[in-house]
């Protein structure tokens, strides 16, 4: 018994594969500066949602009454200090501090990395204890959580960029 071979013809799947425009390489590189935008869109993010503080122009505190004393001083008693400043402060500092620490591929997955090394960037977002000199905790300031909130935003973006991402491979692959 003998079997017809069947016949393929290869020239439509060879013109497929040279109509494709972009190589692996290519392709790759675009991943690669898609992940980079998406690092940049979440540093911008965070700061957006990273609160500033405004300080009022009113200024108190105490302070020693200091009398002269032949050629040196005493300490006396404390008293108020109340006076008003030309204008309020504000502040920004938290989130100046936002920087993108690392963007890199592990296992197949990339990781982007950002932080903040402002010392106080924890109780601000997630809350603190308010403590008297004895330590003993008065209450509970709640945590503004503004990174979550950017974070939640990013991976509702996330999709939309992927699809114009894919749409954009797919059009220089095609030569649509």
């Amino acid at each position: 018994i003998m079997a017809k071979l069947i016949e393929f013809d290869y020239s439509e799947f060879s013109k497929f594969l040279n109509g494709l425009k972009l190589g692996q390489k290519d392709i790759d590189k675009r991943i690669e500066d898609f992940i980079y935008f998406i690092a940049n869109r979440a540093l911008d993010k965070m700061k957006e949602k990273t609160p500033v503080g405004v300080y009022s122009n009113s200024v108190h505190f105490k302070a020693f009454k200091v009398k002269a004393k032949g050629n040196g001083f005493n300490l006396g008693e404390y008293v108020n200090v109340d006076f008003e400043t030309a204008q309020n402060k504000v502040g920004g500092n938290l989130r100046r501090n936002w920087r993108i620490v690392s963007v890199k591929k592990v296992n197949n997955k990339w990781v982007i990395e950002l932080a903040n090394n402002t010392e106080y960037a924890g109780w601000v977002n997630n809350g603190h204890r308010i403590v008297d000199k004895n330590k003993r905790t008065l209450g509970w300031v709640e945590g503004k959580f503004f990174v979550e909130i950017a974070m939640e935003e990013i991976e509702k973006e996330l999709p939309i960029y992927v699809k114009k991402l894919q749409e954009d491979i797919l059009k220089q692959m095609f030569g649509k």
